[in-house]
């Protein structure tokens, strides 16, 4: 199931039942790479922040869509496009982006609330996996005074930073 919301950034690998890209590669294995792949560099703390904004606003709109009474009931592709107009908003997502990505929602209400409940999942899973990836690669010094000075990526360069991270992950 292809994820609407978040495009391009997902580190995790395609499990061969699903097709879908939702669930992370072992540790010992790059996400989304074949086995005896060298793994890509574990993402910095920059990306890494990045990426949690990134599924932490996908998340959140997709929660508010699998709340709405009406889900499964009836169509809610308008309230689904403003969903990820907000995201383009917040530039979460680039315009292009958006279009290809809303051009793949069902008209079904039974299976937009399928799809939803995919991005979300799928969402939930690459969170997991990027701080995974990350921590794995960054053990951290457990000094405050150190940790603290770490850099925090400003909102002007999200869309960078997640093509940044997108092509460390091979454009998953």
């Amino acid at each position: 199931m292809p994820n609407a919301l978040a495009t391009g950034t997902p580190p995790p690998a395609p499990m061969p039942d699903q097709g879908n890209g939702l669930q992370p590669g072992t540790p010992s294995q790059a996400p989304g790479a074949p086995q005896g792949a060298a793994q890509p560099p574990a993402p910095s703390h920059e990306q890494t922040v990045c990426a949690l904004r990134h599924f932490h606003a996908v998340i959140g709109e997709a929660q508010t869509l699998l709340k709405d009474p009406a889900m499964g009931k009836s169509d809610l592709k308008s309230k689904i496009i403003d969903g990820v107009t907000k995201l383009v908003s917040e530039r979460m997502l680039s315009p292009a982006q958006a279009v290809q990505q809303l051009s793949q929602v069902p008209t079904d209400p039974l299976e937009q609330r399928k799809w939803l409940q995919g991005v979300l999942a799928q969402a939930v899973t690459s969170a997991n996996a990027v701080v995974d990836h990350h921590a794995a690669g960054n053990p951290g010094t457990l000094d405050w005074a150190t940790e603290s000075t770490a850099q925090h990526p400003h909102a002007d360069h999200h869309l960078d930073l997640m093509a940044q991270l997108g092509a460390q992950y091979g454009g998953r």
